[in-house]
């Protein structure tokens, strides 16, 4: 899934100045030097720029040479960007966050007029959950998430934020143990899928 995902990212990344936000976030992974979807992006990218709240991660990694800013994605206002993004990346953030809607602001004020923003996040009718609530076990949702999303309440938080959906995929990772039982189920129903993709513009903007 980890291919699929930085690939589908990074197809919109191509040549342009990108802002990446929580890029050192647990979801992301370190491989040889290199900090998972935020080195995908540097490497298709204009320029990149990160942002993330672990001031402890970004000390750490600062020997690489990553242009990681420490700021809260809920108050993106507060870093003072120079220029404003042709793309806005937040992988597997959006469901930890406390104010979403004050994210989606600071994501809508820091994104050209003609730029897109590309959102991944769990799917709330993951077909994983669905399994250990058949087993009646309790679903083995991530501690820190404060929220789960399926396709028509995200669309409504963007449409509620001043974007609309140019794009939506359903992901799926199948690089586990419970991999048969997930393909499984997207077969019989794709909304079962692990993760949600959008790709959003502002509203009002015309379409590519």
């Amino acid at each position: 899934m980890k291919t699929e995902k930085f690939g589908l990212i990074t197809d919109y990344c191509k040549g342009k100045d990108v802002l990446d936000i929580g890029c050192i976030g647990d979801k992301v992974e370190s491989e040889g030097g290199q900090i998972g979807l935020f080195s995908a992006i540097e490497r298709v990218a204009k320029s990149v720029v990160g942002v993330d709240n672990n001031q402890k991660r970004i000390e750490s990694i600062r020997p690489l040479g990553k242009n990681i800013v420490f700021g809260d994605a809920e108050r993106l206002g507060d870093l003072k960007f120079r220029k404003e993004f042709e793309v806005i990346v937040a992988s597997e953030l959006i469901e930890h966050l406390n104010n979403p809607g004050m994210f989606l602001k600071g994501v809508n004020d820091s994104l050209q007029e003609d730029g897109r923003a590309v959102i991944t996040t769990p799917n709330a009718f993951f077909s994983i959950y669905y399994m250990y609530m058949l087993l009646r076990m309790k679903p083995q949702i991530w501690p820190e998430h404060t929220c789960l999303f399926d396709e028509i309440t995200a669309t409504e938080l963007f449409r509620r934020h001043g974007f609309e959906v140019e794009r939506f995929e359903y992901m799926n990772d199948f690089s586990n143990i419970s991999a048969p039982i997930k393909f499984l189920f997207s077969l019989w129903n794709r909304r079962f899928g692990t993760y949600l993709f959008f790709v959003l513009r502002k509203s009002g903007t015309v379409k590519r």
